[in-house]
């Protein structure tokens, strides 16, 4: 297959200004996915797309995030989330544990030499003194048009249940680090 076309922009010929709410989304899978609470500001002023997500429900979390794209080239980005995922203990009388979620994605998507890079890190949350050490920090580098756009990225994990982020995961205990890119030619 052809490699994707890079973006040269996403410009409108109109500005806009558009307050949004959606009180529940089914998304019927597989697998299936239930978001609600999804509210939150989409502008266009001619030169920047914004867009704020106020609040969202997704699984066990609750999440808000904060977007800007320039609509012409090099076509700078930057968006921020965060969240706060509260989940059971399996088996365990103790209260539910806390986790804060952030990521952050900046860069350029306009034509070939597009890149970004991208962070993001589960912790427990400060509030919740008692839980446990469960972590993760993930950092990439990525040409979005390139045919091999993971440039490089760096995972740090620390007793990571993936079934505590998402319903439908398995249940895991990761812990390493592991680094990924393309093989260096020799």
């Amino acid at each position: 297959p052809s490699p994707t076309e890079p973006l040269q922009e996403l410009t409108l010929p109109l500005q806009l200004d558009v307050p949004f709410r959606v009180d529940a989304l089914r998304w019927v899978g597989p697998p299936p996915l239930q978001i609600s609470a999804l509210a939150g500001h989409y502008r266009y002023d001619g030169q920047h797309h914004r867009l704020t997500v106020d609040g969202v429900d997704v699984a066990d979390g609750h999440y808000s995030a904060q977007l800007q794209l320039q609509g012409a080239a090099p076509m700078a980005l930057e968006a921020t989330l965060q969240g706060r995922i509260t989940t059971p203990v399996p088996g365990s009388p103790q209260p539910p544990l806390a986790l804060a979620a952030q990521a952050q994605v900046q860069g350029t998507l306009a034509g070939t030499e597009a890149r970004l890079q991208a962070q993001a890190q589960v912790q427990p949350d400060a509030s919740t003194p008692s839980t446990p050490a469960m972590q993760a920090k993930v950092q990439a580098d990525i040409a979005p048009w390139a045919s091999q756009p993971l440039l490089q990225a760096q995972a740090d994990f620390q007793a990571l249940d993936l079934a505590r982020l998402w319903p439908d995961a398995p249940a895991t205990l990761l812990g390493g680090t592991v680094s990924a890119g393309p093989a260096q030619a020799s």
